[in-house]
């Protein structure tokens, strides 16, 4: 895939687009990162069987800014969620603080994102960043006891309980250094569907 075509740049026309609308630049901005696939039928460049989709597939990156696209990158899914995400942030957020440089940002993304590079390079220039993460076995016991406590309310009251427990928490192996993590809990009466959020 070549470097000619794989990837969008629209952030200088969301900043343009913004400043005409009469956005002053204070306040926070959230940049949602994420993927999807795009099946391919053939064997085009990049062509990569995708193990979650069950089929051959480019996995594009996109990034938001509510409605507005700010990037899409076209990018084979032999690799991971995160792969380039990095470089495609620092360009949009060096763009949107050149634009509005007291802008407070927060990046949004699933568990496909959260890794020690991405949360590192947040960090390292003061952007904010909410990321999902995957119920592993060790994250499991940590948070298990607060479980039962919600059922249990969830039994007397009779109406549907959320709640959430932040600690500190570190990966063996693929975090640099112990972060917060919140993990919340929902319940619900049997005779009726709670939504999630």
């Amino acid at each position: 895939m070549g470097k000619s075509w794989n990837t969008v740049v629209l952030t200088p026309n969301f900043t343009r687009d913004m400043r005409r609308i009469g956005h002053c630049g204070t306040g926070d901005l959230e940049v949602r990162i994420r993927t999807s696939d795009d099946p391919l039928h053939g064997k085009q460049e990049g062509r990569c069987f995708h193990g979650h989709y069950k089929r051959y597939c480019y996995l594009p990156l996109y990034v938001f800014c509510g409605d507005h696209l700010l990037c899409a990158r076209l990018r084979s899914s032999n690799r991971g969620a995160a792969h380039g995400v990095v470089p495609e942030l620092k360009r949009i957020v060096s763009q949107l603080r050149e634009a509005w440089p007291q802008i407070r940002i927060t990046v949004r993304g699933d568990s496909g994102f959260s890794n020690d590079e991405l949360m590192a390079w947040c960090e390292e220039e003061g952007v904010d960043y909410v990321l999902g993460m995957a119920k592993t076995p060790r994250l499991k016991r940590r948070i298990e006891t607060r479980k039962e406590v919600i059922r249990q309310l969830q039994k007397e009251s009779g109406e549907a309980v959320r709640q959430f427990q932040e600690l500190g928490y570190r990966t063996r192996q693929s975090w640099s250094r112990e972060r917060r993590v919140v993990a919340r809990w929902s319940t619900c009466p049997k005779e009726r569907t709670c939504g999630s959020s």
